[in-house]
């Protein structure tokens, strides 16, 4: 009787012992899954919602998606300040885009201390050109002053760049915040003195103004603080016949924005992984940011240029100088017969990014790099159409 009666516990006893062993493989699967979900993955924060910096994020997620190593996930973010202090808080937030004002910016704020040392860049991307549009009888940007100004959204990288040139040259400003297009419909009818934008040049908005507007751009003074920042920029009759005259181009600035992380001894080991294996990607597979249908910026963006004001990052640092210098041998033997054709097609392609004027001034690290993406750009050509 006894083992009639104790049947149905030994039976029980069993299907509760299956059923935490499958628990526990479901677990452990799910913690398996997590941990490959993870592992690659990338978080990449822009300081715009929409525009260049987001195009630009989406196209490295799916150029540099492709060994199944790296993941990257772009993050619309709020403007250049609040990006900031996103990477730096932020659970998930890995790599940002960010104009390189923004250290000085948060520098000015008294916002995140000794933000220099906390944020270090990879590589500069594109750069933004300063715009200040102002109606015609205005006679400089000193003038301004006193004035209602448009300087676009709060937090905006316009914003924050027109708030911060303008505060350094000294000219104190009503602002107004709407954007472009009803701005400058606002300064047509002469209701507001100026605005102050950033964009590309050309910006298409522009060149339908013709000279009956009224209008006129404003030169910029880049000298002082400003010059540790910002880059020197000229706006011509070639960019805006309605509105810049043959004989007087305009002086201005330009904004470089920057792939930048998190620097410093507290970072965590998997973030520093996660970095390293996107440096890797881009540095070693730029080209494929080169392929037809990408944005036309990365064909002008030179991955080796210096940022004024910021320190790369060491593991950016140390893959410049592993792989850059064999690069820079075909410049100095260039006199070799062998190597003529590859130095006039690397012209060629220098003048593809109007660089080849001043390649003289660019260091050996540079050159390298630049190097390396005449190769990739090369191959690319030989490719069959696809």
């Amino acid at each position: 009787m006894a083992g009639v009666r104790l049947q149905p516990v030994r039976t029980a006893l069993a299907a509760l012992l299956l059923a935490a062993a499958v628990q526990h493989a479901q677990a452990q699967s799910a913690e398996e899954w997590r941990d490959t979900v993870n592992r690659g993955t990338i978080g990449l924060i822009t300081s715009s919602a929409s525009g260049r910096e987001a195009r630009l994020a989406a196209d490295l997620a799916s150029a540099l998606d492709t060994d199944g190593r790296l993941r990257i996930v772009p993050m619309l973010g709020r403007g250049p300040v609040q990006t900031v202090t996103d990477l730096l808080y932020l659970r998930g937030a890995d790599i940002a885009i960010v104009p390189a004002d923004v250290i000085a910016v948060l520098r000015g704020q008294r916002l995140h201390a000794n933000i220099e040392k906390r944020l270090t860049y990879l590589a500069p991307l594109y750069s933004d050109v300063l715009y200040v549009l102002a109606r015609g009888e205005t006679g400089g940007i000193s003038q301004l002053a006193g004035q209602t100004v448009n300087l676009g959204p709060p937090g905006s990288a316009a914003a924050v760049t027109a708030s911060h040139v303008l505060g350094t040259l000294g000219i104190t400003v009503e602002p107004a915040s709407d954007e472009l297009p009803a701005a400058l419909a606002k300064l047509r009818r002469g209701e507001i003195a100026a605005v102050v934008f950033l964009g590309s040049i050309p910006v298409f908005a522009l060149q339908a103004l013709g000279s009956d507007a009224d209008l006129r751009f404003l030169n910029v003074p880049l000298s002082g603080e400003l010059e540790q920042v910002y880059l020197p920029a000229i706006l011509t009759a070639d960019d805006y016949p309605g509105l810049i005259p043959a004989s007087l181009p305009v002086s201005t600035l330009a904004v470089p924005h920057l792939l930048v992380v998190a620097s410093g001894d507290r970072q965590p080991v998997e973030r520093t992984r996660r970095v390293k294996t996107f440096v890797e990607a881009l540095f070693g597979a730029f080209g494929r940011l080169l392929e037809p249908g990408r944005d036309p910026a990365w064909g002008e963006i030179n991955l080796a240029a210096v940022a004024p004001g910021w320190t790369r990052t060491a593991i950016a640092e140390e893959w410049l100088r592993t792989n850059v210098g064999p690069a820079v041998t075909p410049l100095a033997d260039a006199k070799d017969q062998e190597l003529r054709p590859a130095l006039d097609e690397f012209l060629q392609f220098l003048e593809t990014k109007n660089l080849q004027g001043s390649v003289a001034t660019l260091s050996e690290e540079e050159r390298g790099v630049l190097f390396l993406q005449f190769q990739q750009w090369r191959e690319r050509r030989a490719q069959p159409p696809r």
